[in-house]
Formats: C-alpha cells, sequence, structure tokens
C-alpha cells in the first residue's frame, strides 16, 4: 500500500512538472512584443535610403500587417517627431559638413519592439559669390564669379541679376552682366540642382 501510494505521488508531482513548464512556455510566447516596420520615401512614394541635405524625406511607419501606426514616436538628429493618420511623418534632413554622414532613425510605439533604419544624407555645394567690387557704374559691364565652399569655380550655375536677367556661368565660373542704367540696390542669386544658393548685392552708382 505504501509502494503504490508513493507510485502515485510520483507521477502526480511529474505532471506537476510537465505542466508547469507548458504554462512557462506559453507565458513567454505571450511576451513577445509585436514588429514596426520603417519604410523612407520621397514625397512620390519612391522607397529611398538617401537624400541630400536641407532636403525633406518622409518616414512611414506600419505594423507587421503593414497597416499604418499613428502617433508612433520617432526619433531623429535629437528632435522628436510622430506619425499621422498614415502613419507618416515630414523630416528635414540636417545640414551635415562633411560629404556624406549616416544619420539613425528609432520609432517607438506603446508595447511594439523599437524598430531603427538608417539613411544616409549627402552635403549640397555651397555656392558663393565672388565681384570684382559691390559698386558699378551704371551701364557698365561687371564680372561675378560663382565658386564651390572649396574655392573651386562652378559651371553651369545659373546667376540672376534682380530677379530679371539670369545667366549661365562658363568654363570658368563666370557671367558678365551689364549693370542696369538707373542707380540703387539690385540682388544677384546663384543656383544649381543640389546646391545651396547664394546671394549678394550691388550698389549702381
Amino acid at each position: 500500500m505504501k509502494e503504490k501510494l508513493i507510485s502515485i505521488l510520483f507521477f502526480v508531482l511529474l505532471f506537476a512538472i510537465v505542466f508547469s513548464g507548458c504554462f512557462e512556455e506559453d507565458n513567454s510566447y505571450s511576451d513577445v512584443k509585436k514588429q514596426l516596420n520603417i519604410m523612407t520615401k520621397n514625397s512620390n512614394g519612391k522607397e529611398i535610403l538617401i537624400v541630400y541635405e536641407g532636403d525633406f524625406f518622409i518616414v512611414k511607419v506600419t505594423d507587421e500587417n503593414q497597416n499604418p501606426i499613428k502617433d508612433a514616436v520617432i526619433n531623429f538628429d535629437l528632435n522628436i517627431y510622430y506619425t499621422d493618420s498614415k502613419g507618416e511623418a515630414i523630416i528635414i534632413a540636417p545640414l551635415i559638413v562633411t560629404h556624406n554622414m549616416s544619420f539613425s532613425i528609432e520609432v517607438s510605439y506603446k508595447d511594439y519592439e523599437t524598430a531603427t533604419e538608417t539613411i544616409h544624407i549627402i552635403n549640397k555645394t555651397q555656392l558663393s559669390i565672388e565681384l570684382e567690387s559691390n559698386n558699378v557704374g551704371a551701364g557698365t559691364d561687371f564680372l561675378v564669379i560663382i565658386k564651390d565652399e572649396f574655392g573651386e569655380r562652378k559651371v553651369g550655375v545659373n546667376v540672376k541679376l534682380d530677379e530679371v536677367v539670369t545667366y549661365i556661368t562658363d568654363i570658368y565660373g563666370e557671367v558678365n552682366f551689364i549693370a542696369p542704367s538707373e542707380v540703387g540696390k539690385y540682388s544677384i542669386t546663384a543656383s544649381c540642382f543640389n546646391c545651396i544658393n547664394a546671394t549678394s548685392t550691388i550698389t549702381v552708382t
């Protein structure tokens, strides 16, 4: 009788151990967090991983079923953004001092696993305007030279005089203008694709 009781207790204990292990396994499974998806895209909806400094890009956050998530928290370049009802947030790429830099995008939302993505930012050419003099005589010729941030002359840059007359720099990075016949101050603007524009002012006397 004693041996039978011991056998019964043994099987009860064994069953309890097995059952307890299954229960713990189920609990650990329920603790698994859901996944977030991150996509970076341009204004046309095309997925991108590279953007120029100063340009904006869109971060889209969805769940595992590709449903947009509203109010997801985006941490980028020490700034906080929140997604809208489309699961999107508009971000402006920061200005950088080197040719290109990589930035991390971190997204969190409630009981979801925090997700990260990397975007690469490329710097634009910083234009500068060089004038022989900021004072020119009315109706006289004057030279404008356009350079980049390294002092190299830039070819093919649009140079506009007072938002009226536009020329393009030649192979020497130069354009020649004729000063207006009326005295006063006039603006000069230099611009090109993926460049940071430059402005200057001349005084016609």
